[in-house]
């Protein structure tokens, strides 16, 4: 009946709530959720926000723009309308951001076509799914790292480079795939996405290689110096590797590399390795030696500003002693050869891999990312010769229910403070 029909409608309603995609914890990204349990076997449905493709000019979402602007300052500044106040920190990832929003549906039509495409099978889909299931068994409590959504994508691109071939079957795609990501340095190994079908479907899936090595050049000179990862769509215009931390890939790394040994270990049979890979939960207390947390209140303004600055300055502190290090123990390691040669020491790729933090974190307008890769860079550093690794993250948003007051009363004490985890090797 009609009165029914409407009882069911607002309970609906009532159901409604902000949250946020797994595979993007972006809090200034949220989505409608409505929840359905009347619809048979009971739904749950999410309004994503995006953006027209046209919306912006792609030349001015590129990285180095400035397109977060405190009006008072930049008119001190001297910056024009339209033009990037003098001195000014770029906004990557709000420009990326923006790029995302408005090439999601690209992406998930990538995707589609590929599973979709003439000769597919369904080992494919199949491989996806193992692959989520096992990625999301150690993202547990975690946000920050890499997800299924990105590792599909990636899928596709080791599809196009015949890393993986559609005959393979399920297994043998995951199995190939945990071996690429651990041989593999995903920060120094930009990807570069093959562009959608034409219609959808039915085109060779190698037809673009001749462009792949310009698009994989752009992307890598565009994204290189503000992401930890670069995997960006066919036009270099959008990383969706982006918000991922050098630590997370070199834990994807290890993970990857640890799933392979559990797979040929004699000691193992196949149930308990089975288990190991894609029902045992591994959340951070048991993945790591040691565990730090502490709470940072949401920033904005110029406090926000004051943060990133000194989250800079802390993460260059640490790159010039991690170089310092660097060097002494290489000239010491070389004066013991006899001189002969030059030496790297597990403090000089400590400095490298320090130095690639600086930069994330000196052209990052978010303070979140900006504390996680100063930790990271602090902590990588200066227990350089006692952990092999140092991994920075954030809790997952949670559910927010849709607030329906009349006044505006204060937030509660401590809302929105988040805590911050560092987990070392």
């Amino acid at each position: 009946t009609a009165a029914t029909a409407a009882t069911t409608a607002a309970a609906e309603l009532r159901s409604a709530s902000f949250v946020w995609l797994p595979h993007h914890q972006d809090p200034r990204w949220p989505v409608l959720q409505l929840r359905m349990p009347a619809v048979s076997g009971g739904w749950v449905v999410r309004l994503i926000p995006v953006l027209p493709a046209d919306a912006f000019a792609a030349a001015k979402l590129a990285p180095e723009r400035v397109n977060l602007r405190d009006r008072t300052s930049a008119t001190a500044k001297g910056a024009t309308a339209g033009a990037d106040a003098p001195g000014a920190a770029p906004s990557p990832e709000y420009n990326n951001r923006l790029a995302l929003e408005a090439s999601y549906a690209p992406a998930l039509g990538l995707l589609h076509a590929t599973y979709a495409a003439a000769g597919a099978s369904g080992a494919l889909r199949e491989a996806t799914i193992l692959l989520k299931v096992w990625l999301r068994q150690r993202s547990v409590q975690q946000a920050g790292g890499v997800t299924g959504f990105q590792l599909s994508l990636l899928l596709v691109h080791l599809l196009r480079a015949r890393v993986v071939t559609r005959s393979m079957g399920a297994y043998h795609v995951f199995r190939v795939v945990l071996s690429f990501l651990a041989k593999t340095m995903l920060e120094d190994h930009p990807v570069a996405l093959p562009p959608p079908p034409a219609g959808g479907g039915g085109e060779d899936e190698h037809e673009h290689e001749g462009e792949a090595g310009q698009v994989h050049a752009v992307a890598a000179a565009r994204f290189g110096r503000h992401f930890a990862w670069v995997l960006a769509d066919s036009s270099a215009g959008v990383n969706y590797g982006a918000g991922v931390t050098r630590g997370a890939l070199r834990e994807l790394q290890e993970q990857a590399a640890r799933s392979l040994r559990a797979i040929d270990s004699a000691a193992l049979d196949d149930a308990a390795a089975f288990a190991e890979l894609f029902t045992t939960p591994q959340p951070p207390p048991l993945k790591y030696d040691a565990l730090f947390s502490f709470p940072f209140p949401p920033l904005s303004g110029p406090a926000a500003e004051e943060a990133v600055g000194k989250a800079r300055a802390a993460a260059e502190a640490a790159a010039a002693a991690a170089r310092t290090a660097g060097a002494t123990a290489a000239a010491a390691e070389a004066a013991a050869a006899g001189g002969h040669g030059s030496a790297r020491t597990k403090g000089s790729a400590a400095a490298d891999a320090t130095d690639g933090g600086t930069a994330a974190v000196a052209l990052s307008e978010g303070v979140d990312s900006a504390c996680a890769a100063a930790a990271e860079a602090v902590l990588s550093a200066g227990l350089s010769r006692r952990c092999g690794l140092v991994r920075s993250w954030v809790a997952p948003l949670a559910e927010q229910p849709l607030r329906r007051t009349t006044t505006s009363a204060p937030a509660p004490a401590g809302e929105g403070v988040r805590l911050h985890h560092v987990g070392v090797l």
